[in-house]
């Protein structure tokens, strides 16, 4: 919810016809302010800057999260977030 509010405050002063063409903006301005290239085809080069972390934090967090119910449905809630998020980076 937090990411979903700033990503409509900080669209909302970018040129665009609408709402996906802002978030479009937004994303062109980032990448080119900070690598100059879009983030999938950097992630589709070097897979293991996703892979790695992602692998870490799953790890982590399943190893100091205690064996009950909750812990292991914030575990699969969490997979599924990072499985998620890979999907939008390497597309």
């Amino acid at each position: 919810m937090i990411i979903a509010g700033t990503t409509l405050i900080a669209t909302e002063f970018l040129p665009g016809d609408d709402y996906f063409n802002k978030v479009e903006r937004a994303y062109e301005n980032l990448w080119k302010a900070t690598t100059h290239r879009q983030y999938t085809e950097i992630m589709r080069e070097r897979p293991w800057l996703y892979i790695a972390p992602a692998t870490g934090i799953l790890f982590v967090t399943g190893w100091q999260l205690p064996p009950r119910q909750w812990a292991r449905a914030f575990l699969l809630y969490l997979t599924f977030g990072l499985g998620f998020v890979g999907g939008h980076v390497f597309w």
